[in-house]
């Protein structure tokens, strides 16, 4: 009974893990893009 509670619980940390490094990954990504969507703009401002 002990081992599959222990089982479960780490499956659930793992899942939780993964979970946590997938949003960090796409909010990274999203940064990233409006930096440079920011960066292009700035850059075409200044040329005009």
């Amino acid at each position: 009974m002990q081992e599959q509670i222990n089982e479960r619980s780490v499956s659930l940390a793992v899942r939780g893990t993964k979970l946590t490094a997938e949003t960090l990954a796409k909010s990274l990504n999203r940064l990233l893009a409006e930096r440079k969507k920011n960066s292009l703009k700035c850059t075409r401002e200044n040329k005009a």
